[in-house]
């Protein structure tokens, strides 16, 4: 269970929401989201890699202060199995789009 509210449906709240936005909308993160979870063997396993990609790109990690705590607190209170169920479902929807933009040149 979240410690915080339900926000635009994430049963996460905010954070799971923002993270899974974020990862939507930045391509690099995007398509490494997707190929993390295509190719785990199971959501809990996507969902902690999902976890280290995005702690990897914390900017605050190694410093020591009231925000890199405040931080690193919320990072660990996403509910990344609902980001990861998120790409999964994203995947069944548009099961080829990530890597074939189908442009002719």
């Amino acid at each position: 269970m979240s410690v915080f509210p339900e926000h635009n449906g994430w049963k996460g709240g905010y954070p799971a929401w923002n993270v899974a936005l974020w990862l939507d909308n930045d391509e690099g993160l995007y398509v490494a989201a997707r190929a993390i979870v295509a190719e785990s063997e199971s959501r809990y396993e996507a969902a902690q890699t999902l976890k280290g990609m995005v702690e990897e790109e914390n900017p605050l990690a190694d410093d020591a202060s009231c925000f890199s705590d405040i931080l690193g607190w919320c990072l660990e209170c996403i509910d990344w199995e609902e980001v990861a169920e998120h790409f999964e479902e994203d995947m069944k929807y548009e099961p080829d789009q990530v890597g074939d933009e189908g442009g002719a040149e």
